[in-house]
């Protein structure tokens, strides 16, 4: 906000233009008649030759200036103590070199200033200055207080300029409205100026002590306070850092450090700003649509907000509230490996109607009114570098990139986006991301992202990958992620251990925080483990496990820590029957097995009863495994696969006792199964040859069973012809004397293979396919003698066997034979169709057999 009328007047009668709102009446005292006051003995006495001889070199005059009523004593300090007066009060003459003049021998009478450039490039040099002071007061309004334009003023000149040590030779106000570098003289000048062009009066403090200089300034009217802006901008220059740790304080204040010293001031010593909070921020403050921002750091150092500012009056002292408009993420600098440096490095400007900042990686916007809030541009950063800070200079962005804030070297300066009207076009940037991805896994690996970074700068993508698991030769679980990036497939492998839990018959597990993955647990895992009903348990004792809790209702909690074991003293309390099987031999038979109580092992028994009988077996007459198990077998046919039989125990009383089945049901006396219960089971089995067993034996038991009683069976089995087994046909060579007239195979019983003959079989014998002597028994049947083998067991059912008689003929067959003559004969005859169903189930099952057993 430049009046262009008080550049070319000076600041002198500024004062009486301003207006100022939100001043109590007793805030205001005296006013003073400068607005610059840099040597007060030379101001009071000689404004007006300030003013004549100022305007005159703002006009780059070239004639004597006559200056014979200011009595400066000539070859004298005089001469410099006023040209740097005059100079104070318009910095903008930073082209005055130095000054000729004249004398009466005694003091001047005519000077004319001596300029460094050439008129036209010194006004030319002039609007240069002009148009980037006018930059600076488009930041302020007439709305503002004296208080807060300061501080807005103050912090752009801090984010702008950087500290230089003098060089006077080189560097003036110039020097730091353009080229941004300065030192104390410098800064002072041109804050001060641009004070004045607001109507601000201020008082430039020197120290000779110190070599330093700093203002006074009106924040409020008629009372003066020190800022020293050039010990508020930090070294080396961080953009967007910002110190208010010398802003609005009193002599007091300012000399409790022993910082300042050895000063004068025209002004008395005023407290009122000493404890506003201003001096806890340290970043720029921003007016936009009547409201002061400021990003403030907050409670901790991931706590960064952005703030309005309302600065209070109050009878006795200022005071800065805050008002939190948003909280900002990602305002953490990295200072590499873990650590991250204290403090905020972010710059702060408005355009339009929105505030601008930076992160380490983007410059972002956010509009106060609405809260709303985006990325304006991530650009592509130097390696090894971050925003340190951003500025706006004729509507295009720039980023300000350092290795960290205390870098002092070369500082990159870049312009990444375009606010303005004029076309620009961000740099472009080719991405070439990283060919080693950052994985990020979830807890219990069912997800999993690959993050690819950049190389050349911070953009970074993430997709979700595609989970398998497996298990290795171990047991463990192997989770492979794979991800789909950049036309090429990105995999990152997880092996996670898993261990076994082994617990005695006597125990169950009844719960864990972790589920079990295929009967194993992570390590860690709390398994709780409880006594089953049917066993009374009096000891423990365990094998990694890192640590175990047992409560009163008898559960033991343990920690898993390796394959793990709990071992246990205990006995059966309860009689209880653990499993069953099938025993495919030449009969079917159904094994129970069990384990009894202790109290009844050495008298009681088990009790079966089936259709043909009951049967009875005491536990004196099996002898148990190495585990205590007892076996009880129950046989019959092969038709009968079908029938229940009733379970039961008993004890030496000959009283029926009560059993578990291990099912965490109540206990029972009886229970009725078959094997075909047992075979169902088996059906469904993930063993695919183990369950076609178990379906095949089903259906020749159904078979069978339907051809003795003359019934339809659940499945009648069509298809196989004895063209396809014609492989099993007997090979016959006749005797002197004895006849073979064919074979069957007994399903009654015991399975059996019969020959039979016209003739003796007296003197024969039986061999299998390698020559060896097999067991068999002769007979008679229906006017025939025959040859029996018995116990055919179900592996048994394709062995060849030689029938050699002692007149020397010879028969060479299988069991499978009996399935080839029976198709050969009846497979077309439909009164025979249940007996071919049969024999091919019988065919089936053998197949089914072969193919478990291979």
């Amino acid at each position: 906000m430049r009046k262009p009328v008080l550049r070319i007047i000076a600041a002198l009668t500024a004062a009486v233009c301003m207006a100022f709102t939100s001043i109590p009446a007793w805030a205001a005292t005296q006013t003073d008649p400068s607005m610059i006051d840099y040597n007060q003995s030379v101001m009071e006495a000689r404004e007006n030759y300030i003013k004549k001889v100022g305007e005159a070199a703002l006009s780059y005059t070239t004639e004597l200036i006559d200056v014979s009523a200011l009595r400066l004593r000539a070859n004298s300090d005089d001469i410099s103590d006023f040209q740097m007066a005059v100079q104070a009060n318009y910095p903008e003459l930073f082209y005055w070199r130095s000054t000729r003049y004249y004398h009466n021998g005694t003091y001047v009478t005519q000077m004319c200033p001596v300029y460094s450039y050439d008129k036209d490039t010194a006004m030319s040099m002039l609007a240069e200055f002009y148009n980037e002071a006018d930059k600076y007061l488009a930041l302020v309004n007439d709305s503002m207080s004296n208080l807060e334009i300061a501080i807005v003023l103050h912090d752009a000149i801090v984010n702008d300029v950087a500290y230089e040590l003098p060089d006077v030779a080189n560097k003036d106000t110039y020097s730091l409205m353009l080229e941004k570098v300065g030192y104390c003289d410098l800064y002072s000048k041109v804050y001060a100026y641009l004070l004045s062009q607001c109507g601000i009066r201020s008082e430039i403090v020197f120290s000779d002590s110190m070599n330093h200089e700093w203002l006074k300034a009106e924040l409020i009217p008629g009372r003066y306070f020190n800022i020293d802006i050039t010990w508020d901008d930090p070294t080396p220059n961080v953009n967007g850092r910002v110190h208010h740790t010398y802003f609005g304080l009193s002599d007091t204040a300012l000399q409790s450090d022993n910082s300042h010293y050895d000063y004068d001031s025209i002004y008395p010593d005023d407290k009122y700003f000493d404890n506003s909070g201003i001096n806890d921020l340290d970043t720029a403050i921003v007016e936009l649509n009547g409201e002061l921002y400021a990003i403030y750091e907050g409670s901790n150092t991931r706590d960064r907000q952005l703030v309005k500012l309302d600065i209070v009056l109050g009878q006795n002292s200022g005071k800065l509230e805050r008002t939190t408009v948003s909280r900002l993420d990602n305002m953490v600098w990295s200072a590499g490996s873990q650590g991250y440096w204290m403090g905020i490095y972010t710059g702060l400007f408005k355009h339009g109607s929105k505030l601008y900042y930076n992160t380490p990686d983007s410059i972002c916007w956010i509009d106060p009114a609405t809260s709303e809030s985006g990325v304006l541009v991530r650009p592509s950063k130097p390696s090894g570098k971050y925003i340190y800070g951003c500025y706006i200079d004729n509507g295009k962005v720039y980023a300000v990139y350092k290795s960290s804030p205390n870098d002092s070297g070369t500082l990159t300066y870049s312009a990444v986006y375009d606010l303005g009207d004029e076309p620009y076009t961000p740099p472009v940037h080719e991405h070439s991301y990283s060919s080693t991805p950052t994985w990020n896994w979830s807890e219990d690996m069912s997800r999993a992202t690959a993050t690819f970074k950049c190389n050349g700068c911070t953009d970074t993508q993430t997709v979700n990958a595609n989970i398998v698991s497996s298990y290795n030769s171990s047991g463990d679980l192997i989770y492979t992620a794979t991800a789909q990036f950049g036309g090429r497939t990105y995999t990152d492998v997880k092996t996670v251990s898993l261990y076994t839990l082994t617990i005695p018959e006597a125990l169950k597990i009844v719960g864990s925080d972790k589920p079990a993955v295929n009967g194993k647990y992570y390590s860690g895992t709390k398994v709780t483990v409880k006594p089953r009903d049917e066993f009374g348990v009096s000891k423990y004792s365990l094998v990694n496990i890192s640590d175990y809790k047992q409560d009163s209702d008898g559960s033991l909690t343990v920690t898993i820590a390796g394959n793990a074991e709990i071992k246990a003293e205990y006995k059966v309390y309860t009689t209880f029957i653990e499993g069953f099987s099938v025993t495919l031999g030449s009969r079917i038979g159904l094994n129970v097995y069990f384990k009894p109580e202790y109290d009844i092992v050495n008298d009681g028994y088990i009790n079966i009863i089936a259709n043909t009988g009951e049967t009875r077996i005491n536990f004196s007459d099996i002898t148990p495994d190495e585990n205590g198990r007892y076996k009880a077998t129950f046989y019959m046919s092969v038709k009968d696969i079908d029938e229940k039989v009733n379970i039961s125990f008993g004890n030496g009383s000959g009283n029926n006792v009560e059993f578990s089945l291990m099912n965490d049901k109540d206990f029972v006396k009886s229970i009725d199964y078959s094997p075909t219960d047992y075979l169902n089971v088996l059906s469904n089995s993930s063993d695919q040859k183990l369950a076609a067993l178990a379906e095949s034996v089903k259906i020749y038991g159904d078979n069978a069973k339907a051809f003795f009683d003359g019934s339809a069976p659940d499945k009648t089995v069509t298809g196989l012809t004895a063209n396809d087994v014609k492989i099993f046909a007997p090979s016959v060579t006749a005797g002197t004397s004895t006849v073979y007239y064919g074979q069957s195979l007994l399903l009654r019983s015991n399975t059996a293979l019969r020959l039979y003959f016209k003739g003796s079989v007296s003197g024969c014998r039986v061999t299998d396919s390698r020559g060896r002597n097999v067991s068999f028994v002769t007979g008679t049947a229906s006017g025939m003698n025959y040859v029996e083998i018995p116990d055919i067991t179900a592996e048994k059912l394709e062995n060849t066997f030689n029938v050699i008689l002692a007149d020397g003929g010879k028969v060479t067959l299988s069991p499978m034979t009996y399935v080839y003559e029976t198709l050969l004969h009846y497979q077309n005859d439909s009164s025979k169709a249940q007996l071919c169903s049969t024999v091919r189930a019988l065919y089936n099952y053998n197949k089914a057999v072969q193919n478990y057993l291979s």
